[in-house]
């Protein structure tokens, strides 16, 4: 009779833990599948617009072009560190693994990629048809990574969204 008790505060206590949010060493704490992916889709979104940014001045103001890598790139890094610091949630990591991908290659955009890309325009008054082809082999080799870096990334925020039960939705609002 007396084993009742100790069986139900067990089992209370169990389902408390196992209905923990998830913390992680960034600070956040994730109460839901869907914070979570919105914490990194979120992050990943605002580094789109730092690329666009990129791409919108290259070809017009290699200033503006540069300044636009020397504002961002600070703050790209820290997106990547706090991503890092995502607890896997329940157990799974991988959607958080393929976003730490992500990040790391759009850091490395920022600081390989794009630099190189600025140095040419900015060595260069007129354009050889060298420099154009290093231009497109540079810009190439980013959308082929890019691509299967995005890929991946959707492949797994799709299996984290099929196994937390969660729709994912579009940009225009439309359930995927």
């Amino acid at each position: 009779m007396r084993k009742w008790p100790i069986i139900l505060l067990v089992a209370v206590v169990f389902f408390a833990a196992c209905d923990k949010p998830a913390k992680g060493r960034n600070g956040v704490e994730y109460k839901s599948a869907r914070m979570y992916n919105n914490y990194i889709i979120d992050r990943q979104k605002e580094i789109g617009t730092y690329i666009l940014l990129f791409y919108g001045h290259i070809d017009t103001n290699i200033d503006s072009a540069e300044n636009a890598i020397k504002n961002s790139l600070p703050d790209v890094t820290a997106k990547l560190e706090e991503i890092k610091g995502m607890p896997a949630y329940k157990g799974d990591s991988s959607f958080r693994d393929a976003a730490i991908h992500s990040f790391t290659f759009y850091k490395r955009l920022f600081d390989k990629e794009m630099k190189e890309m600025v140095r040419i325009y900015r060595n260069n008054e007129i354009m050889t048809e060298e420099d154009q082809q290093t231009i497109q082999t540079i810009y190439n080799g980013i959308v082929r990574e890019e691509e299967q870096l995005d890929k991946d990334l959707h492949n797994k925020q799709k299996a984290f969204a099929d196994k937390n039960h969660m729709g994912l939705v579009d940009e225009k609002g439309a359930k995927k």
